[in-house]
């Protein structure tokens, strides 16, 4: 009968320790691919052609964008443009993405990314023959 006991303890004790690594497992997986996701879109966006004055433009394709790839079955998210700045090529986005753990319960996968993109501008001076 203890030998029994302790081997239901054993498995209990197992199974749990399995769904924790499950877990741990499953939470990186999301993590590591929102934000292989999230600096793809954001480069792809800042390398574009856009002029000065075309932030809400930019805004507003920035987060269709984000919302055609990242939205899957069952989650939630939540995009937070921190800031876009076309003249000086900057361009910072938070995105918070809620997925349904193994056991239940929901967490909150958090990723920040920012891109500065230099800018080359070739300015009208003419240039005289010397």
């Amino acid at each position: 009968m203890k030998n029994m006991i302790l081997g239901l303890i054993g498995i209990f004790i197992s199974f749990y320790t399995l769904l924790i690594g499950l877990n741990i497992l499953f939470v990186q997986t999301q993590k590591n691919e929102l934000e292989k996701q999230v600096s793809r879109i954001v480069k792809n966006t800042l390398e574009n052609e856009y002029r000065k004055g075309e932030e809400s433009f930019v805004e507003q394709m920035l987060l269709q964008e984000i919302k055609d790839v990242l939205s899957t079955g069952g989650s939630r998210l939540e995009i937070d443009i921190q800031g876009i700045d076309l003249e000086k090529g900057f361009l910072s986005v938070k995105v918070t993405k809620y997925v349904e753990m193994l056991n239940g319960k929901e967490k909150a996968i958090v990723v920040e990314k920012t891109a500065i993109m230099e800018r080359d501008y070739i300015s009208d001076i003419e240039l005289s023959p010397s």
